[in-house]
């Protein structure tokens, strides 16, 4: 679908936008911010995904809390020093899945997080990105998969409104560890929150072996997409060993009328074996 114009609504009203392949900050954790943005246009991508998870690389969530606007500044000239516009802003909370999940069970864990909320949706804004990307939260042991989901949809609720009045896309990524991690609850939690919609990645999926039959039924409430190959066990793999097959999962995204960018994620870090990929060749 790249450099396809498809018909998105927005206010009531129909726009022509093009599909377009957007790189992330994420790729390049040794890198500054702003090496990270030059190499993502050394690679001829006009866009770049700005993440902030505590603990790896680049933007700090304490730092974006505190420092709105030094932080927005900064990221502002990084960008445009490269030519590039944010495509998607994807911050964490704490650090991992579990510090300060989404669906946090302590009371003023959750007053926390919505204070931060808060000023991930002033930065967004001031960076120009079109969205927010954010972990769904995780299934809490003591109280079960189902109370979990029921907490995460209860914060999205409130988030949503907050990310809508700002002018923002808010969705969520279906992650490895997440209360989410299948197709089915993923749908559940949308179900669940009208309005919010999801980044898709379906590495994370292929990784446990679910099928892409079953990932497929995700594409309508899409609105950001990671790419890269995955295999079953494997979340990041090389093009040459990966089972997706791209060439279909574009072909339903075109018919499905998406029209958000399409950010290559390939990463290097420790988790899931991601060290052992050529990310600038993959990419």
């Amino acid at each position: 679908p790249v450099g396809r114009a498809h018909s998105a609504t927005v206010g009531g009203r129909k726009r022509r936008r093009s599909v377009r392949i957007a790189g992330h900050s994420f790729q390049f954790p040794l890198l500054s911010l702003e090496q990270a943005c030059q190499v993502t246009a050394a690679l001829q991508l006009p866009a770049i995904d700005i993440g902030a998870l505590k603990g790896y690389a680049h933007l700090d969530p304490d730092e974006i809390e505190a420092q709105q606007q030094a932080v927005a500044d900064r990221v502002r000239r990084a960008t445009e020093s490269a030519g590039l516009v944010v495509s998607d802003f994807f911050p964490s909370f704490g650090e991992g899945f579990g510090e300060r999940p989404l669906n946090s069970l302590d009371s003023q864990v959750q007053h926390a997080n919505r204070q931060r909320f808060k000023a991930f949706v002033s930065v967004a804004q001031m960076i120009g990105s079109p969205g927010i990307t954010l972990l769904p939260g995780v299934t809490h042991p003591e109280v079960g998969v189902e109370q979990s989901l029921s907490g995460s949809a209860q914060v999205f609720g409130e988030y949503l409104l907050i990310a809508q009045d700002a002018g923002l896309r808010l969705s969520f990524e279906s992650h490895i560890g997440a209360v989410t991690d299948t197709p089915e609850r993923s749908l559940e939690l949308v179900d669940r929150v009208p309005g919010l919609q999801i980044t898709l990645d379906y590495s994370h999926f292929v990784a446990r072996s679910i099928p892409e039959t079953r990932i497929h039924p995700l594409i309508p409430f899409a609105g950001h997409l990671h790419i890269r190959q995955a295999q079953p066990g494997r979340v990041q793999v090389g093009m040459a060993s990966g089972t997706l097959d791209f060439g279909d999962i574009a072909r339903r995204m075109r018919d499905a009328g998406y029209a958000d960018y399409i950010t290559i994620e390939y990463t290097w870090q420790d988790w899931e074996g991601c060290k052992n990929v050529d990310i600038v060749a993959e990419s």
